[in-house]
């Protein structure tokens, strides 16, 4: 006859077979995280002023928004405004 063992949990090999357990600091689960979900609020956070803004004062808004930009030089170079550089379509 073969003896079974079942583990209900896994051993954490930094605690050793005995140590107790604890909830995560709030760092931990931030660095634990990663670099990747640090991105959302990077680009959420502009995009929201872009909407109080542009519903505060629309004519700076749109002043900016049209706001021309030339990159290059001599005979070869872009000109293109900032609404240009943003619009997908």
């Amino acid at each position: 006859m073969t003896n079974l063992t079942v583990m209900q949990t896994s051993l954490d090999p930094e605690q050793g077979a005995a140590g107790p357990r604890r909830r995560p600091s709030i760092a931990v689960r931030i660095g634990a995280m990663g670099q990747n979900r640090i991105g959302a609020p990077l680009l959420l956070v502009p995009t929201l002023a872009a909407i109080v803004w542009a519903n505060v004062s629309l004519a700076s808004y749109e002043t900016f928004r049209e706001t021309h930009l030339m990159v290059g030089g001599g005979d070869l170079h872009l000109d293109f405004t900032l609404h240009a550089m943003v619009n997908t379509r």
